[in-house]
């Protein structure tokens, strides 16, 4: 038997290798089929954006400027008495500016005492105006002379003075809401007529602060105050006065 050549053994080796690697190998059908895993989408929430200062939306009213008017009214109570208004304020015959405007038809009824006006721009600048006056009263006085005691006039002063402050805020073209100071102190009271005596006159003075809301161009009671012959009354009306 012959031996085999070097070239036989090579091959023999190189096929049997071959076979192993296909028989190692599973058939086409026998092969496991990977389902891809299913991935849920994640939802997530929308980034809240920070709000720009300067897309803020513009106050309608900004630089809006409002006039308004205040009115000191000395009113008589027996005329608001003959109307049936309650001495105590009980509804439903409260004190109402129709009636303040009725008793003002008659001079013995009623009088504007003292006014003002101050205009004040939205939420912003306020409107303020002081005015003071001065009456002067004779008064007789005794000096002793060379030649004996002797009469002197002299004069003395008497300051009458009013400030009205107010900051107005627009909430609609319709209606204002005001926050204001009035305050008045003087010698008697205006509108009467004053005597020249000796005497010195007297003295009165209000005062009056808060807030309010009034409709414009309709005048509002935000204040009294009473004795027992009278009625002292602070009426607001405040008007649109435009762009400022």
């Amino acid at each position: 038997m012959t031996k085999p050549s070097k070239l036989s053994l090579v091959l023999v080796c190189t096929l049997a290798g071959a076979v192993v690697l296909i028989g190692g190998r599973p058939a086409a059908s026998q092969r496991q089929v990977r389902t891809p895993p299913v991935r849920t989408p994640v939802v997530r929430p929308p980034v809240a954006r920070e709000r720009n200062p300067e897309e803020q939306p513009e106050d309608p009213y900004a630089h809006t400027g409002v006039l308004v008017e205040a009115f000191v009214v000395q009113v008589d109570l027996a005329a608001l008495y003959e109307m049936g208004v309650s001495p105590l304020g009980q509804e439903p015959h409260a004190v109402s500016v129709e009636n303040i405007l009725e008793c003002l038809k008659d001079r013995d009824k009623a009088t504007v005492v003292t006014g003002a006006k101050a205009v004040g721009s939205h939420r912003s600048e306020q409107g303020r105006v002081r005015q003071s006056e001065t009456t002067y009263r004779p008064r007789t006085k005794a000096v002793n002379t060379n030649q004996g005691p002797r009469n002197t006039v002299e004069y003395r002063a008497y300051e009458n003075g009013q400030t009205f402050a107010v900051w107005p805020t627009v909430l609609s073209e319709n209606t204002v809401v005001l926050r204001y100071e009035f305050s008045y102190s003087g010698s008697g009271v205006r509108g009467k007529q004053q005597s020249h005596s000796e005497v010195p006159p007297d003295g009165v003075s209000w005062t009056w602060d808060g807030p309010a809301s009034a409709n414009v161009g309709e005048p509002t009671i935000v204040g009294a105050a009473q004795d027992e012959s009278r009625a002292i009354f602070l009426i607001l009306t405040a008007h649109i006065a435009g762009r400022t």
